[in-house]
């Protein structure tokens, strides 16, 4: 079973909310289990370094949460496993993060749904290796850094298997994400699991290089605002304002690329060509696309056979117990209603989806 929940995690865990007891923190607190969060009160809604979450950082620095007349409190969380954590625990009442992060702690008996997909990752999470690794199979026996997140565990699921390996032959170490880099980087471990931007870094090591990442399996990498439940349940008003939120923002980019690069190159500490490769690695997802996916149940896009799919190895492998019930992860009730308020003024794009999951030669 992977240790998923290391106790640095659970430390910092008790000094966020120590800091937020004394007043030390912001406005997060828990959510509608420890009281009621009216209009006054912000969404809180969690985001770390990972490409695809800095968009919420654009909406901050930008002040689009005030225009668009949101109260949204968007947490940076220097550390993502942190992030996945404070919405399992009830800290937060939204989070970006992996769809293999939300079934993972819904297997831990968290009360999560996904509301929107935001993007498809098509290689930003990789798996790299020293020059002493030259195949697969030379990762036998192997110690592997792993950056906290389920994906990456995932990933490296899915390549062994490929080789006709298991975890067994392997000796997994969980770090967040700038220990495992660090680890790769001074030589403490020959392999690494880990996303961008630390992707570049580990890259970095003399003789490095990536043996497979995300685009080789498609279908099975996607990013979401997972919420938690009771908040969902209680103020659905303040979810579909988050995703409304979400969606123009999006838009903002497209019209102010230059700024939007800048904000989000600077924060992920490289230059703005090299965000701009991880942006072309991951393809960011609007809410007709979300309609169309959220419904097809037998295609490469469909979310329900994804999540199925990822739930079946995640427990095959033992990194959970118990199989979460795929038709309850997922509630696309907000996307469904942006498409009929806006049916009435423009018929959806028909998107075409006759594609079946298949691996993609690494």
């Amino acid at each position: 079973m992977m240790n998923h929940r290391p106790i640095r995690i659970w430390l910092a865990l008790c000094l966020f909310c120590l800091l937020v007891v004394t007043g030390c923190a912001s406005s997060l607190t828990p959510n509608p289990k420890a009281g009621d969060i009216s209009a006054a009160v912000p969404l809180n809604v969690g985001f770390s370094r990972n490409p695809s979450y800095l968009p919420w950082l654009v909406a901050k620095e930008e002040d689009l949460f005030k225009s668009l007349h949101q109260n949204i409190d968007a947490k940076w969380f220097e550390d993502y496993g942190t992030s996945v954590e404070a919405l399992a625990s009830g800290l937060l009442d939204l989070n970006s993060q992996s769809a293999s992060d939300t079934i993972y702690s819904v297997a831990e008996g968290a009360d999560l749904s996904i509301v929107l997909a935001i993007d498809r990752s098509m290689g930003n999470e990789k798996i790299i290796a020293s020059d002493a690794i030259q195949t697969t199979a030379d990762l036998k026996g192997k110690k592997i850094a792993l950056a906290e997140g389920v994906a990456h565990h995932l990933l490296l699921l899915l390549g062994l298997q490929k080789a006709k390996l298991t975890l067994n032959d392997v000796v997994i170490q969980t770090l967040d994400s700038e220990a495992a880099t660090e680890a790769f980087t001074t030589g403490k471990v020959d392999v690494i699991g880990i996303s961008a931007p630390y992707t570049t870094f580990a890259l970095a090591r003399n003789g490095s290089r990536e043996l497979w990442s995300s685009v080789n399996f498609p279908g099975l990498f996607f990013n979401t605002l997972s919420v938690d439940r009771q908040t969902l349940d209680r103020y659905p008003e303040k979810i579909e304002g988050a995703i409304e939120a979400w969606s123009r923002t999006l838009k903002y980019m497209q019209e102010h690329r230059d700024r939007a690069y800048e904000i989000m190159s600077d924060r992920a500490d490289v230059s703005i060509e090299t965000f701009k490769s991880y942006d072309s690695a991951l393809k960011r997802l609007n809410l007709e696309e979300n309609a169309i996916d959220f419904r097809s149940k037998n295609t490469l896009d469909s979310f329900s056979l994804a999540l199925e799919t990822i739930s079946q190895l995640l427990l095959e492998s033992g990194t959970i117990e118990t199989k979460p019930e795929v038709a309850q992860l997922l509630d696309r009730r907000f996307v469904d209603t942006h498409i009929e308020i806006n049916s009435a003024t423009k018929k959806p794009k028909k998107i075409e989806r006759i594609r079946t999951f298949k691996v993609r030669p690494s």
